[in-house]
């Protein structure tokens, strides 16, 4: 742990400044304890969809009372982002990362990420990989910012794509698709170490980009206008660089982005009162029952279970709540929440049970034929 940068001393003064903390959580470099709740059960939140790092969550569950604070859904792979934005509150940091970040899950956009297509290795010699696909806050991925003299890190999500990064002069070598006139975005990590990226569509130099900043934040930059097609990106690192995704936006995804946006409920909008009640019953660790009774919509009810995106109720797949927990939106009614390989088990014990019939006959007919 030391030589990971977890040193006696660090450890005696994070210790130190919690001892001292006033407020009800606590940031530190590379570690932040937010309290969620009170309750050790299930129970029924509003929706918050929240583009913002762990510290500024922290924040806004401390304006609220903790019993009564809203449900935090952080930016995941694979959500219906329309529906989201229809059923939630919406609150972000940067507007014009929410914007990109809505117009990167519409229809017609195509979003890379190298975490998921290249091998990875040292990144002194190639392009390597942040141990955890879920979130850029991997123990190696922060020391190894730590050792360059990165102390200072917010705790972003990586939307659950996955970080690669280098110190190497390899060029990082990907095949576009634009289904339309597009937008070529890049996600990359400024920081006081992180230094300059090259970046090239079909051998054409398009952008130099400057990943120096005192501030650590994984930001958007927007480079070029792609024609319709296949397109060769190439990215030439000097110095540290770190990459998140990469996005072709078509030009009418952008437009959509502001109306979706006036449709959705704004933080100011959120009060304390609680929208309803919920029972939960523990069937099987695989099988609960919840009844709900919603008395101001939209609501969405949490459950003491650890995410998963294969629990579904009602035919509906799971959303992370304050990345951790599973929630679902709810109406008024009783579901039953059923973790999807368990249903996909029981199917194959009834398949053979129903087919049992024919194969005595088969076996029978091959009998009757050799004698």
């Amino acid at each position: 742990m030391q030589q990971g940068g977890l040193s006696n001393q660090r450890l005696r003064e994070v210790a130190a400044r919690l001892a001292t903390e006033g407020q009800p959580y606590y940031v530190g470099q590379h570690l932040a304890l937010i309290r969620l709740s009170q309750s050790v059960s299930c129970a029924i939140r509003k929706p918050l969809f929240c583009l913002c790092d762990l510290p500024e969550m922290a924040r806004i569950l401390s304006a609220f009372n903790y019993t009564d604070a809203p449900a935090v859904i952080l930016p995941q792979p694979g959500v219906n982002i329309t529906y989201i934005l229809e059923n939630s509150y919406v609150y972000a940091q940067n507007s014009t990362e929410l914007k990109l970040y809505v117009a990167s899950q519409l229809p017609g956009s195509r979003l890379i990420a190298p975490f998921f297509l290249i091998p990875g290795g040292d990144p002194g010699k190639t392009w390597a990989k942040a141990p955890l696909a879920a979130y850029a806050t991997s123990p190696d991925f922060l020391n190894y910012l730590y050792e360059k003299g990165v102390r200072e890190w917010p705790w972003q999500s990586d939307y659950g794509y996955g970080v690669v990064y280098t110190e190497s002069s390899e060029t990082l070598t990907l095949n576009l698709d634009a289904v339309a006139k597009s937008v070529l975005a890049i996600r990359a990590l400024k920081c006081s170490a992180c230094g300059t990226a090259k970046v090239y569509i079909d051998s054409e130099p398009v952008a130099t980009l400057n990943l120096k900043n005192n501030i650590t934040s994984f930001t958007w930059f927007l480079l070029t206008v792609l024609t319709p097609g296949l397109h060769k990106l190439e990215i030439k690192p000097e110095g540290l660089v770190a990459l998140n995704i990469i996005a072709t936006i078509p030009k009418t995804n952008m437009e959509k982005v502001p109306l979706l946006l006036a449709k959705t409920r704004s933080l100011e909008q959120l009060n304390t009162s609680v929208p309803g009640v919920a029972v939960c019953r523990k069937l099987s660790p695989t099988h609960w029952i919840v009844e709900v009774n919603v008395t101001k919509e939209p609501a969405v009810v949490v459950l003491p279970i650890p995410y998963d995106p294969l629990w579904q109720a009602a035919g509906k797949g799971a959303i992370a709540i304050y990345g951790v927990d599973v929630g679902f939106y709810v109406k008024t009614g009783r579901y039953a929440i059923i973790y999807r390989p368990e249903k996909i088990f029981q199917a194959s014990l009834v398949i053979p049970l129903a087919t049992l019939p024919f194969i005595v006959y088969l076996m029978r007919r091959t009998n009757i034929s050799t004698q």
